[in-house]
């Protein structure tokens, strides 16, 4: 009986003449047959190849927008270089990854080395209003706020003693 070693497997028997024979040269297990003299039998071995490993990246994110490939969990041999490209939806912006990778360089390349996980962050598309006050008043909130697409912002005009409010104005294409 031919027993491998870890991470070899059994190939075949040998004989050193023709007078030993193996009854099945390819089973490990077998019986050595008509022997008429002195003979070797030797079992033959080779490594196994070794596989790859197997890992498996999870893909997620967090906002409205897509990933290609899309979310879920992906199992891809060791060493393989895994594209990555996040799509944001309308009136949303891709800002990051977490996990694998980081930073905002999209698309990204992850190297599977190990098991993963890749979040894709979008978030709203912000714009900065300035709120602020000319002489003889403030405003709450003052300075630079963000706003959301399409969202709205409270604002209120305080006059000071003897002043009072007369109109807000408005520049590059807000709406009061």
């Amino acid at each position: 009986k031919a027993i491998p070693k870890e991470g070899y497997k059994f190939i075949g028997w040998d004989s050193d003449n023709d007078k030993v024979k193996v009854k099945n040269a390819t089973e490990a297990e077998t019986e050595v047959i008509n022997v008429n003299s002195n003979g070797t039998v030797t079992a033959k071995f080779e490594e196994k190849p070794v596989q790859p490993e197997e890992n498996t990246l999870t893909i997620r994110k967090e906002g409205n927008g897509s990933t290609d490939p899309e979310v879920g969990d992906y199992k891809y041999k060791e060493g393989t270089v895994v594209p990555i490209q996040a799509s944001p939806d309308e009136d949303w912006v891709f800002k990051k990854w977490s996990g694998a990778a980081s930073g905002s360089e999209n698309p990204v390349e992850i190297t599977m080395n190990k098991n993963d996980t890749l979040t894709a962050h979008f978030s709203k598309i912000e714009y900065i209003v300035n709120v602020k006050a000319e002489e003889n008043g403030k405003v709450e909130p003052s300075d630079d706020q963000k706003v959301e697409k399409g969202g709205n912002l409270q604002v209120k005009a305080i006059p000071n003693i003897c002043y009072k409010f007369v109109k807000w104005k408005v520049s590059d294409g807000l709406k009061v």
